[in-house]
């Protein structure tokens, strides 16, 4: 019998750390490596709509920090949507 069993109940619990979850990089480095796949394939509709993306989570970080505004997402959002001449809900 090994002398290090393991405990059913820390076995079973869902809630304990993964040791083999991989450590997922940031957001705005993986837009960063979209946009550029995009520019090397001349997707300017995908390029359009990650501009876009990139543009509200720098503008929602900035807005996020400041106390006076209370919905940042909204915000940041509907400045974006604006900004590109779209409507309020990007379409």
């Amino acid at each position: 019998m090994p002398s290090e069993l393991i405990d059913p109940i820390e076995f079973l619990d869902p809630t304990a750390d993964d040791e083999d979850e991989f450590a997922r990089p940031p957001v705005g480095q993986v837009i960063n490596s979209l946009i550029a796949e995009a520019k090397k394939h001349h997707s300017f509709s995908a390029l359009f709509k990650l501009q876009a993306l990139k543009n509200y989570l720098e503008l929602h970080a900035q807005h996020h920090i400041n106390p006076k505004i209370t919905n940042p997402a909204t915000c940041a959002s509907l400045a974006i949507a604006k900004s590109v001449g779209k409507g309020p809900y990007f379409v």
